[in-house]
């Protein structure tokens, strides 16, 4: 499974996984299932980490994604990516969102990430 999302309730945070190729199916079935989950609170912050990521996402997809998005348009999300194809669709993703944009950051390093949400690196599972 290249994709996979756990929820922290404690510190509020959506962990998100993606390894490996990731299609558009793939990450339109992991959206689904993550909004779809009970644990999912639209007010939790997310830390993506997409470093070990291929994506093979076509550009229509990943603006559906950011349309469809159900974090509350406070909720902090940070995406790590080592790609400048990730880091492109990362772009993409948040110009999509509109205002809500200012929410989003992209990074490549993981502790700038989870300095930015507010995570210590000893107290993140990522």
């Amino acid at each position: 499974m290249p994709m996979r999302s756990e929820f922290d309730t404690t510190r509020r945070v959506v962990l998100t996984f993606g390894t490996g190729e990731i299609t558009d199916d793939e990450l339109k079935d992991h959206h689904v299932a993550m909004f779809g989950d009970p644990a999912f609170d639209p007010g939790f912050d997310q830390l993506a980490d997409f470093r070990g990521a291929i994506p093979r996402v076509s550009s229509e997809t990943v603006r559906m994604i950011a349309r469809r998005s159900r974090f509350a348009s406070e909720a902090r999300r940070a995406f790590v990516v080592s790609s400048e194809v990730a880091f492109g669709l990362g772009r993409m993703f948040e110009l999509s969102l509109g205002a809500e944009a200012e929410t989003v950051r992209l990074f490549e390093d993981i502790d700038e990430a989870r300095a930015w949400l507010g995570l210590t690196p000893s107290s993140s599972a990522l």
